[in-house]
């Protein structure tokens, strides 16, 4: 982890006039513990990655993926379901004076 502080940066034109004034970073070196409260955290990619993981931030494979499994599922609890239907169903071809 790294912290940033807020800079302002002057830009002087060769007579030593001030021609603008800019806002800007300073990065501090890496491997600090902690940030004073007026300072900014600086990450990695792969840092803030790891901060912002959610099992919610899907690609759009991995939501089809999922939503298949769901669609298989329900498709195979729907067949159970009209298997034991169709066990417990007297059959409609006999009649009860047989």
């Amino acid at each position: 982890m790294r912290c940033a502080s807020v800079t302002t940066i002057y830009a002087f034109t060769g007579t030593g006039t001030t021609r603008g004034t800019y806002t800007g970073l300073t990065v501090g070196a890496e491997g600090v513990t902690s940030c004073t409260a007026a300072q900014y955290v600086v990450l990695t990619q792969s840092q803030y990655e790891n901060a912002i993981a959610s099992p919610f931030r899907l690609t759009l494979e991995e939501g089809g993926a999922i939503a298949g499994a769901v669609l298989l599922l329900w498709s195979v609890g729907f067949g159970i379901r009209w298997a034991v239907r169709a066990m417990h169903t007297p059959d409609p071809l006999t009649t009860s004076e047989d």
